[in-house]
């Protein structure tokens, strides 16, 4: 039986609009900030989070109010920190979002420069290519590893699962559009919907029965996702010749030993990625470390996946910029060539990526409005801020981070370690 984690809560629209209140309270007044953005929608108090996008000037010095400074209760409903966006990039937000639609500027209301109106709109073509990207970066990566978490562990964190899910709906929807998924949404949408509409009626028992059938439904859609966007960019990527970029860690070189003709990706602290050469199948292998110190427990995640899947970041390669120097120093394969998606709206969207990242540098808080940074420093700043403890801290979660993936790759080595394979 699975054990249910990040249970809903109750809440009414009411708290949202106080909670959205108590944001523009906190921003309108900090130097630096010209708009606070509210972006998604809210269909299901309790469940849906608030999504918040903190626009600020262009290569300056700004500390984002701290959440400590919101309610637990403010910081329940919002979920997450907030993302900031350099002023100078609000035109081009349809490259690291698609799939944007609506947008309210809290400060400035339907006088604000930062409006929907003037983010710069994308061709149909265009649009595609950048879905392709959103798709694997912004929803892929993050169900495979939540559906292989909740598989290993038998615990089924609610809230993210019922956020997380809902986006499978609309990575169907675009490959159906560009020709290649027979289905125009995913299949299990309407049971995946029928549970965040239903959640706070059902009776304990249900809330298991219904979320274990979730989890192995997860598991299909994140198979038949996989196995569409695999044929697509097989179709239209290129393959190209690629500088080396040999192993240099010696977890690294583990993996290019056991997952032979791959190109290996740090996504974040706790993901890894191999996308390996000819591999059909999703392999996942989870470790967690317990420090032995301070008790905390860190996990960290390596997924196996088709070698196609990486052509759309592997962009970053041909780009110039604080991200891309990230990824590539990320990154290292036994291969000499790598799929790339080589259209201009990828291009551009590396280009304005990287841009953003260099003019937010003096910027404390916060966080860029893409799935991964690679571990790229956001701010100049951080190694400069805060207080000896927390810095401690920070080195101390690092070196946490690094062991536990150690730890993993020594598994996986030794074969005996927690994985599911679909």
């Amino acid at each position: 039986m699975i054990k249910l984690t990040e249970i809903p809560q109750k809440a009414e629209i009411k708290e949202y609009e106080s909670t959205r209140q108590s944001v523009i309270s906190k921003y309108k007044n900090t130097d630096g900030i010209l708009e606070v953005l509210e972006f998604g929608l809210i269909p299901y108090p309790g469940i849906s989070d608030m999504d918040f996008l903190v626009v600020t000037k262009d290569n300056t010095e700004i500390t984002m109010p701290s959440l400590k400074m919101f309610t637990t209760r403010e910081r329940y409903l919002m979920s997450h920190m907030h993302f900031i966006i350099s002023e100078s990039i609000v035109p081009f937000l349809r490259d690291f979002d698609p799939w944007l639609i609506k947008i309210d500027p809290l400060i400035q209301g339907d006088s604000s420069p930062f409006s929907i109106k003037n983010v710069e709109p994308r061709s149909a073509e265009d649009r595609f290519a950048l879905s392709l990207e959103h798709i694997i970066s912004g929803w892929l990566l993050s169900d495979i590893s939540l559906a292989a978490e909740i598989s290993i562990t038998g615990e089924f964190p609610v809230r993210t699962f019922l956020e997380g899910a809902k986006g499978t709906e609309y990575c169907f929807r675009d490959l159906h559009n560009g020709g290649f998924s027979p289905d125009p949404s995913d299949p299990n949408t309407p049971f995946f919907t029928n549970l965040r509409k239903s959640w706070f009626t059902l009776s304990d028992k249900e809330r298991i029965d219904q979320c274990t059938t979730a989890a192995t439904m997860l598991i299909q859609s994140m198979k038949s996702l996989t196995e569409i966007t695999k044929k697509c960019l097989a179709k239209k990527s290129k393959i190209l010749d690629i500088t080396p970029l040999p192993a240099k860690e010696q977890w690294q070189k583990s993996l290019l030993q056991k997952f032979p003709n791959s190109f290996i990706n740090r996504y974040t602290d706790t993901i890894t990625v191999i996308y390996q050469q000819n591999r059909n199948q999703i392999e996942c292998f989870r470790k967690e470390h317990t420090s032995k110190l301070s008790g905390a427990k860190i996990s960290h995640m390596i997924l196996a996946l088709p070698l196609e899947l990486s052509a759309t970041q592997n962009m970053y390669l041909k780009g110039d910029g604080i991200v891309s120097e990230q990824y590539a120093n990320t990154c290292c394969t036994d291969l000499t060539t790598l799929p790339f998606l080589q259209h201009e709206a990828i291009k551009t969207r590396v280009l304005h990526v990287n841009q953003a990242a260099a003019k937010s540098r003096q910027v404390i808080g916060g966080k860029q409005p893409i799935a991964s940074m690679y571990g790229a420093e956001l701010t100049d700043r951080d190694k400069k801020s805060g207080n000896i403890r927390s810095i401690l801290g920070g080195i101390y979660d690092r070196s946490l981070q690094k062991k536990t993936r150690y730890l993993l790759v020594r598994n996986i080595q030794k074969k005996c370690t927690q994985s599911i394979c679909f």
